[in-house]
């Protein structure tokens, strides 16, 4: 879409919203949550099914926080716990638990309980195990390092879920050059923001290799895009990724229309449609986002009309 510059006409008809153009990047969804689907669907060398519970565990502080180095059975670590210990595609059964301030590539960033009842099987705990992580883990989407960070999830065994263990490990492995020396939490960047969370208001460098998260900068810096407003998709089973575009389109075109018919930009702008791909879809997102960009050179200041549309 193109809106005029010039204000003294106010007969002038924008173009249509084109497609986006994505890169072989996107299309295959990279960044931590397609590294997660991968991960996941490759449980059977990554998923530990461990009774290993009455061996000591790390030594702690009354705080609960680890203060030495030890040996102990990965069953036995908490949430926030760093270690190293990981064979080529999971933790080992023994770990070197350590505070997250040493050397490290592992740590455990969540626990989870699954539901009571009669064991399922072990294909059925392996799948609740991974779901139960998965939703977690997105958040490191937003590390500095989430490039080298591969995820993996103990679950319990049929021994043990006879005796009440319903227990699940979320943890991450980093795999990328030297060790980590902080926490995970510390590595989070707070201008990445995930796509499915962007806002009207939100600008951007660019959105050339989006996938799962993308950087935003403060609308008085050099950017190409803003976030002008979001397009509800109808509900409904995944139409597939050309009618997808098109609806994204179509709605885009004309809430960017309307929002700039009444207040008009500074400068001539584009406008791209950006709708969910099938996997975002598939997790419940129906949401497409409407940008605007310069037709020529990049803004230094926002242009978001007021009030933002949103439908």
């Amino acid at each position: 879409m193109s809106t005029p510059s010039d204000a003294d006409d106010p007969a002038a008809e924008p173009e249509a919203v084109p497609e986006v153009r994505r890169t072989n990047r996107l299309a295959i969804t990279a960044l931590v949550i397609g590294l997660l689907a991968v991960t996941f669907l490759a449980v059977g060398a990554a998923v530990l099914a461990l009774d290993m519970r009455e061996s000591p565990g790390p030594v702690r502080d009354s705080a609960g926080r680890i203060t030495k180095a030890r040996e102990v059975p990965v069953t036995t670590l908490r949430k926030g716990d760093c270690f190293t210990g990981f064979t080529e595609t999971a933790p080992a059964r023994t770990v070197r638990s350590m505070p997250c301030t040493e050397p490290h590539d592992g740590e455990v960033v969540d626990e989870k309980q699954l539901a009571a009842g009669p064991y399922p099987g072990e294909q059925a705990v392996t799948f609740q195990a991974s779901q139960a992580c998965k939703g977690w883990l997105k958040k490191f989407q937003t590390s500095r390092v989430r490039d080298d960070l591969s995820a993996f999830n103990t679950e319990p065994e049929r021994d043990s879920w006879k005796d009440g263990d319903r227990e699940v490990l979320c943890t991450l492995h980093y795999t990328g050059p030297g060790a980590l020396g902080t926490p995970l939490e510390s590595t989070l960047d707070k201008s990445l923001k995930e796509v499915t969370g962007l806002r009207p208001g939100d600008c951007l460098p660019d959105i050339e290799g989006w996938s799962a998260v993308a950087r935003t900068v403060a609308c008085t810096e050099p950017h190409l895009y803003e976030v002008i407003t979001l397009f509800e998709l109808p509900d409904g089973p995944y139409a597939g990724d050309a009618p997808t575009k098109r609806r994204a389109a179509v709605g885009c075109t004309r809430l960017l229309r309307a929002a700039f018919k009444r207040d008009r930009p500074p400068v001539a702008m584009s406008g791209v449609a950006w709708p969910p791909e099938e996997w975002q879809w598939d997790e419940g997102t129906r949401t497409a986002i409407c940008l605007a960009r310069p037709s020529k050179g990049r803004l230094n200041r926002s242009v978001m009309p007021q009030p933002a549309v949103r439908t």
